[in-house]
């Protein structure tokens, strides 16, 4: 089981769309005429996969979580969300785009893996992150702006006029502002936060990774 590697030793993936690189590669075979070629494609995505779910199953997680590891091969950090101290510093925000590509590469190899172990836990991390995003986590809040309960809302320098958009995704839960063991979702103004967009604020790639999850599951 491995993950994919830059010369560097990095993770190849961006923190939004981890599971883009399986997606690729399923595209990739989809088009590919060769069959050696086409199989050897599906056979790297499944060992990204194992990887993806290793790294996820490794510790407790009720949520079934898709976990993140980042640093290099070398110094790796395991953790549940994106950590806040990596080269992509100062960026970091809720996981709601890289959680949903994950269901998506999920989906999509469940449906051309012939490993029936491997397609079952496949299935479940389909359904696992968009649940979260519809609400099945810890804080019983709907990341989807109008549906759900417990919706977010968006402030800036203590001003609440920023308003998201109706069926629009927000940046969700992240780990805690000075705890990467802990757990966050920031929605009222505090003596150190005056602006929630790391949780609040709604972005493309969250509801652009949720929809094409959802219709890979249709299919």
């Amino acid at each position: 089981m491995r993950r994919l590697e830059v010369a560097d030793g990095l993770p190849f993936y961006h923190a939004s769309d981890e599971g883009m690189p399986i997606v690729a590669l399923i595209q990739y075979a989809e088009a590919e005429p060769s069959e050696a070629k086409k199989a050897e494609a599906i056979r790297i995505a499944e060992e990204i996969m194992r990887w993806k779910l290793s790294v996820s199953h490794e510790t407790a997680n009720p949520f079934d979580y898709p976990m993140v590891e980042c640093g290099t091969s070398a110094e790796p950090i395991r953790q549940f969300f994106f950590p806040h101290n990596t080269t992509a510093a100062p960026w970091w925000q809720g996981d709601n785009a890289r959680i949903a590509s994950i269901a998506a590469a999920a989906c999509e190899l469940a449906h051309y893996t012939a490993d029936e172990k491997l397609k079952e836990e496949c299935i479940d991390m389909s359904f696992h992150p968009l649940d979260w995003i519809m609400g099945l986590n810890p804080f019983d809040a709907c990341c989807i702006e109008g549906y759900g309960r417990n919706n977010i809302r968006y402030y800036w320098r203590y001003r609440y006029d920023y308003l998201n958009a109706p069926g629009g995704i927000c940046n969700g839960i992240t780990s805690g502002m000075d705890d990467e063991e802990d757990i966050e979702f920031v929605t009222e103004p505090n003596d150190v936060i005056d602006d929630n967009w790391r949780w609040a604020e709604q972005w493309i790639p969250h509801a652009s990774w949720y929809i094409y999850a959802l219709a890979a599951l249709t299919v």
